[in-house]
């Protein structure tokens, strides 16, 4: 749908080093304010100087990575210059409905992909290094999840966030899994006005 596409729109392509990996992470993210935009933590776990490229174009900005959760996985990023449409939050997620996942899958060209909205469900599992037990409101879903569609928004018919994609299934293939809104309500509000650069880390060892 058009509207779809206005939202798709507001999508961006997050690169970057991880120095203490020696590893280039790619992933997805989009705008939610004024310059910021939000991902997750993964992907810019021991990243210093994200670049952020803007949808279906060869536009990049520097950006600085504000905030970063490591036991919710997501992270804000502060990014000078950037314009656009802001995404809306909607929740919570309807069983079997549509939806559509955007992204860089596999560090290739953006993707939209339709899925199917199975459930929104708490879920215990661990940070993005692996440790402790970490609880998440989640929605999942069936569709295709890469490597590089992390931190992309799974959108609603109306072009509503649903959820920030964080996972795919290990084990049940087509299956993947976004973080609710209500995960990133506080990060959000919070980093409106921020701008000061922090330190991020090292690698996700989940990554």
């Amino acid at each position: 749908p058009d509207i779809v596409n206005k939202s798709v729109a507001s999508t961006v392509r997050i690169d970057g080093i991880a120095e203490s990996c020696s590893a280039a992470m790619v992933g997805t993210g989009f705008i939610i304010s004024p310059e910021r935009v939000i991902t997750n933590a993964h992907v810019v776990a021991g990243v210093k100087e994200p670049v952020v490229t803007l949808s279906n174009t060869k536009i990049q900005l520097a950006g600085k990575v504000i905030a970063i959760d490591r036991k919710k996985d997501i992270a804000v990023i502060f990014v000078p210059g950037l314009n656009g449409n802001k995404l809306t939050f909607i929740g919570p997620a309807t069983p079997n409905e549509i939806g559509f996942v955007v992204g860089y899958p596999n560090g290739g060209s953006l993707r939209t992909s339709a899925v199917s909205v199975s459930s929104e469900f708490e879920s215990l599992g661990t940070d993005i290094d692996g440790n402790g037990e970490t609880k998440r409101d989640v929605i999942v879903f069936g569709g295709d999840v890469r490597p590089g569609n992390s931190g992309g928004p799974l959108l609603n018919e109306q072009g509503q966030v649903l959820g920030v994609v964080f996972a795919a299934d290990a084990e049940n293939i087509n299956t993947g899994y976004a973080l609710a809104p209500s995960e990133v309500a506080k990060l959000v509000s919070e980093t409106a006005s921020l701008m000061q650069e922090i330190e991020t880390g090292k690698c996700a060892k989940a990554a």
